[in-house]
């Protein structure tokens, strides 16, 4: 249907036309779209041969599953996560911390080791759940802070609390 598959990112289908801007993000169980024109998209979607297996979800022009999308000129689109970002803060309660350019204290790869660490974790610690949140602002619009979400999804089956507040 006219779309472009993205070399740098194989998830990424983008359509720009005279009278459509359209890019589909696809990922694992489902499909962000940013469109300027709903009706052609809605059109497109009931000639999908899989369009019962989509829900669609219709949401504000502020966020598309915490991703903002905001069109700058005719080909320049900014990608931003300002209000996710907030939620984490709020979520974690950390309105005090200090911002850091490097998210990961020097030297810990030397204090946490997954073999020597136990299996019993404490599953009301949501270390799992910080964890996925931080890989989506990382791979949204926070590319430098993937080693560190790298670092700690290697503890994802023996993570503890003093880890967790790392």
């Amino acid at each position: 249907d006219g779309f472009k598959q993205m070399n740098v990112e194989p998830c990424l289908f983008t359509m720009f036309s005279k009278e459509v801007v359209c890019l589909l993000l696809v990922h694992v169980d489902n499909i962000m779209v940013g469109c300027n024109n709903r009706p052609w998209f809605e059109k497109l979607m009931k000639r999908w041969e899989t369009r019962d297996q989509f829900q669609a979800d219709y949401v504000s022009d502020r966020s598309i599953l915490g991703l903002n999308i905001r069109r700058l000129d005719r080909f320049t689109f900014a990608f931003s996560q300002k209000f996710y970002i907030e939620k984490i803060v709020e979520e974690y309660e950390l309105q005090d911390s200090k911002p850091s350019p490097i998210p990961i204290r020097n030297g810990i790869e030397n204090k946490f080791d997954p073999d020597n660490m136990s299996k019993n974790v404490d599953k009301s610690i949501p270390f799992r759940r910080i964890v996925m949140e931080l890989y989506w602002v990382g791979r949204g619009s926070h590319v430098h802070i993937l080693y560190a979400c790298n670092f700690f999804a290697r503890f994802m089956n023996c993570y503890s609390k003093e880890l967790f507040e790392e």
